[in-house]
Order: structure tokens, then sequence, then C-alpha cells
């Protein structure tokens, strides 16, 4: 897990110290190593975090060993030791022990298409020193950064945005669309656009070559089509098979490796199968702020079976807002949703303090396995859609029989036809951010859509629009800065390819059998979590009381928010002042328009208005 910065183009000798400051500005991603390489066409630059092979043998920027490509390299390849084993088998030697040497090797051995033999995370880039093209490559989920821009026939490319702001390689002009989609819906990093105008990313699942003119970009992986058969009977024996294959790989570090655990049953699975399969002690990281008593007893449940956990807790205290918000913000870089976010950027602080290095987590679960409630008014909406009256009684029934609320008030939303939807969540839309200035009021062709349903299998649909677009993208991206703020790596065991190629296409029925959202998984970790985990229906968010922080911070931070916003031209102060007096007053409907108001003024003011 590293830092990455190169430029292509005509002049790389006199472009070689903004590739450095580029490198630079994403130290924090990489503080064991550093290297930098250039040659007539081409300077590439790497900061190591050092997790497999710490030697001087895994040292970037990595030349082959016929000397024709280099490799800078972010990400880890999990089944390095399997692909390893089977490039000696074709006569290839290897002098150290890393995952990016493979990788390398890989490339050298099977071209572009080597990317489809990994399990993992990347974003790399390699130079062709030969025929003087640049090959780059991201994960299938996008787990991994790779911002790039393009001018005068110069291509730039790093690991994060600020790394191009820093070496002044991009205007920091904002995004309009990027701020009206956040605004209303909190959306961000679900297109190819970023925050700031002329700042691209590369779309994960994809791999591009630039020739010095044009940059070509080509899929290289798709999520799996619907499967409208019944699912195998064994389905749950080969979730639970390929979930603990997906933590075993993950568990592979020459560091000290830890889990998250909020004692929900995502993390909880994960966990679980962690201490099982690892023969070290663990460290858990909980955070503790007012917790919901089902949770934390599920941690200590978890603790209780697998005494090889040891916890680490985090409190974040009521001035967690104001302690850690600036350094939050410098690391994400663009606007996030939630206090969750300053939650978790805790908990990699304290993870690294605690001397743990990797850290598995549970996140995307969810879209995996349909865990969020919304899925169940989805679910009904699309049986209404087809006419299936009797699914439908069925559906409800089994959600009352089960003590579940009744999901009416988005069901109407749901069933109707997709074009008078998105007319409904257009106007919504627009109504919602009265407090954006008018010119900034663009509402894009994503929020209306909302989970599109066209046709097909109406879950699942969803379960795309999530992993795509619509909450997957914007959690990695927290997930990514947050960790790498503090020189953490984490892991993600559910986004492992061969399980998500396994679950999604499964009927979105099967996924909510019995009104149950992840049905699928609390089958298959039945035995493997405490059955009061698997069991339990409710579903807590990451603990971060948002309200309340806002609300108790003393008086003259209160004014300092206002004059903030006041001097941040998106947004109309008057409109945002009479949301902010609401919720001041108590209405946390307004919540969510006065965090995003804050949000974005701070981001306008820290990115777009003052020199990094």
């Amino acid at each position: 897990m590293c830092g990455i910065a190169g430029y292509v183009g005509p002049v790389p000798s006199d472009r070689l110290r903004q590739v450095e400051v580029m490198a630079g500005a994403v130290a924090h991603r990489g503080p064991d190593d550093a290297g930098h390489w250039h040659d007539g066409a081409a300077a590439l630059a790497h900061r190591r975090l050092s997790i497999i092979d710490t030697s001087p043998a895994g040292h970037q920027p990595m030349l082959s060993a016929c000397g024709r490509y280099v490799l800078t390299y972010n990400g880890e390849i999990y089944n390095y030791l399997e692909l390893r084993g089977e490039l000696e088998s074709r006569g290839v030697s290897f002098r150290g022990h890393s995952d990016s040497e493979v990788l390398l090797a890989a490339f050298v051995n099977w071209g572009e298409e080597c990317v489809t033999h990994f399990n993992g995370m990347w974003a790399f880039a390699i130079w062709d020193r030969e025929v003087r093209r640049l090959f780059v490559s991201r994960d299938r989920f996008g787990e991994k950064p790779l911002y790039y821009t393009i001018r005068n026939r110069e291509l730039w490319f790093a690991s994060e945005i600020k790394a191009l702001l820093a070496a002044d390689i991009v205007e920091r002009t904002p995004n309009p669309r990027a701020v009206a989609d956040f605004a209303a819906e909190r959306a961000s990093d679900h297109t190819e656009e970023t925050f700031f105008i002329g700042v691209l990313q590369l779309p994960p699942a994809c791999s591009a070559w630039w020739d010095g003119r044009v940059l070509t970009i080509r899929r290289y992986w798709s999520l799996p089509a619907d499967d409208p058969s019944p699912a195998r009977r064994n389905l749950a024996e080969e979730v639970e098979s390929l979930l603990e294959d997906a933590v075993r790989l993950r568990l592979r570090s020459d560091v000290a490796v830890g889990t998250l655990l909020s004692g929900g049953l995502d993390s909880s699975s994960v966990a679980c199968l962690a201490a099982q399969v690892s023969a070290q002690p663990m460290a858990a990281f909980s955070t503790i702020d007012r917790q919901p008593p089902e949770e934390a007893a599920g941690i200590e449940q978890v603790l209780l079976v697998n005494r090889g956990l040891q916890l680490y807790r985090d409190d974040p205290g009521d001035d967690c807002i104001e302690t850690d918000m600036a350094q939050c913000l410098w690391h994400q870089e663009e606007p996030f949703a939630d206090g969750s976010m300053l939650a978790h950027f805790r908990l990699m602080r304290l993870a690294r303090q605690s001397g743990v290095r990797v850290l598995l987590t549970g996140q995307a679960a969810d879209e995996v396995f349909a865990g969020y409630p919304g899925f169940q008014a989805i679910h009904l909406g699309g049986l209404v859609r087809r006419g299936q009256l009797i699914e439908v009684l069925s559906f409800l029934y089994a959600l009352r029989a089960s003590g579940q609320s009744m999901p009416i008030s988005g069901l109407g939303r749901y069933a109707l036809p997709a074009s008078l939807s998105a007319r409904i969540r257009q106007r919504k839309a627009l109504r919602s951010i009265d407090w954006l200035a008018p010119d900034w009021r663009r509402i894009t062709a994503h929020v209306a859509a909302g989970y599109a349903h066209a046709g097909g299998d109406a879950v699942n649909s969803a379960l795309r629009a999530c992993l795509t677009e619509r909450t997957l993208p914007a959690f990695l991206h927290y997930e990514d800065r947050n960790s790498m703020a503090f020189g953490v790596e984490t892991r993600i065991p559910f986004l492992d390819h061969r399980l998500v190629e396994r679950v999604l296409p499964v009927p979105g029925a099967v996924k909510l059998a019995h009104g149950h959202t992840k049905a699928v998984l609390r089958h298959a970790m039945a035995g493997r979590v405490p059955k009061t985990i698997t069991t339990r229906l409710t579903k807590e968010g990451y603990p971060a009381p948002l309200a309340r922080w806002l609300r108790r911070s003393p008086a003259s931070r209160q004014s300092e928010r206002i004059e903030q916003v006041a001097a941040c031209p998106f947004i109309a102060l008057d409109a945002w002042k009479c949301r902010y007096a609401s919720f001041m007053a108590g209405d946390d409907d307004e919540l969510p328009a006065i965090w995003r108001g804050l949000i974005l003024s701070l981001w306008h003011s820290r990115f777009i208005m003052q020199a990094l």
C-alpha cells in the first residue's frame, strides 16, 4: 500500500521537480521508503508502505528483470504466492518476495491481461521504455485511487488529487456538477469527474494506455449478469467457503494485522473468520459513543467466542468535530458525507498508535448481500410493477412476522414507472438544495435516476447501482484516505471478486428470504458468528452522533461556522441560516443540509482558496 505519482511528456527532466513535489504531497501514504526514476520521456515516483517483504528488495519504482519496464504501484495482490508459483513454473526467477515483483513479472509474461489473474486491490503504472507507452490500471471495484489530468500532450497522474494541486498541475476550480450532486444526495466518486474541474479518475475495473496523444481506456471486468434460476442448495456453504478464503488471503502480511469490530453482522463475520483462520492473536478496534446496546453486546459476544482477539476502543467525545475535522478533511480532499468518517478516521489513528498497520474491515457487505433496509421496499416495488401481488402479500407477512416495520413510504416510490419516479426525485432534490446558490443547483441524471428499475431483478439492479455509483465508491474513498492518512492498509474481504461473482447473480428474493436483509450471509455465518448477531434484524449506522457534536459546540464556534458558510460562493446564506436555526432548535431533519453546507464551505476554504 503506497502513494504513486508520475508524468509522461516531452520534457521529463524539467518536470522531475514537480513529480517529486507530487510524491511529497502523498508521503503519508508511504512513510517507509521513497523513490524516483526518469528517462527521456517519463518520470515516476513512489512512496512505500512496507507490508509484504519489508526489505529493500521491494523498493520502487521497480525495473523488470529485462530492464524494459518500470513499475510504480499502490495496493496488494493477495494471491501473489500462487501467481509467483505459476510464473516460476514458466521459468521466471525472483530477487525478493514482494507482490510488487510478482505484479511486474505477470505484466511481462501476460501483458495487459495480467490484471485478470489478480485477486486484490491496485492502482499502478508501468512505463514501457522500448515503445515509450504508459500502461495504467485500477482494481475491479476502485479500492485504490488513480487521478490524472492531460494538458498539452502531457499526462500527469497520482494517488491523490492534492498531489496535482501541490505541484500546480491543475487550477483549483470547483466542479458545479459534483457540488450539486453532493448537496442533493451526498453523492461523490460516482463518475469519472471529481470536485475539481480538469481532474479525472480512472474508472474501476479499467486499464488504459497512454501513447503521448490519447489515453485509451478499456474495461477488463464487469459485474456478472443475473441468474434467474433458483439458488443452489449449497449456496450458504459456498459463500462460507469463499468468504473464509477471502479472509485467509487478506491475512497475508509481514506486519501485524488487525480488524475493525462494531458488533454488527458484517464486521463480526470478518473478525470471527479472521480469528478462526489466523494462528496469531489479533487486535480488534471499535468506536464507542453511546453505542447501541445490541452492538455493544455483539462485540462482547465476539470476544467471548474468539479469545485471540484483543479489543482497543476509541471514544470520540463531543469535541471530536473540533479536534479532528480539519485534518480529516485535508486527507479526504473532497467533502465527506457525515460524522461517521470522523469516527473512522480516529480508529485508523488508534490502529497505527497500537502498532497495527493492516486492518480487515466489513465494508461492502451491504452492497453485495442487500443489507440496507431500503432493499425491502425496492423488492416490493419490483413485485408490484410485475403484478406479483401474491408475492407482495407473502413478503409483507414475512416482515410483520419477524417484527420489522412495513416499508410503505418507500414502496410507493419504487413501484412507480421509472420516468415518473425520476421526475418526482428531481423536484424533491431541487427543493432539498434551496440552500445552494441558484447558479449551482444543477441536478444531474444521476440524482434524478435513483435506483433505476428499467427491468429485471429490482434488488440486483439496485445492488449494481450501489456497487458502481450510489454508495460503495464514496465509502471506498473515505476508507482509503482515512487509513492512508496514518500509513494503515485496510483490506475488504467482501470485495473478493470471486465472492461477488457468486452472490450478485442470485435472485433478490433469495437475498431477502423471509424478509431478512443479508439472508444469505446470515445463513452462511451460522455457527461461525454468535447466533444473537446473525439473527438480529436491526441495522445501526457507524456510531457518530453528528447532531449532538454540532449542537454542543461553543457559541464562538457556532458564529465561526456561519461566517465560514457566508464566504462560500455556492451557498445561499439566508436559506442555509434559516435551516441552521431550525436545526439548532431541535429539528434533526435539517441535519443533512446543515452538514453538507458546512463541509462544502470548509472544503472550498481549504482547497480552493488556500495554498497547499
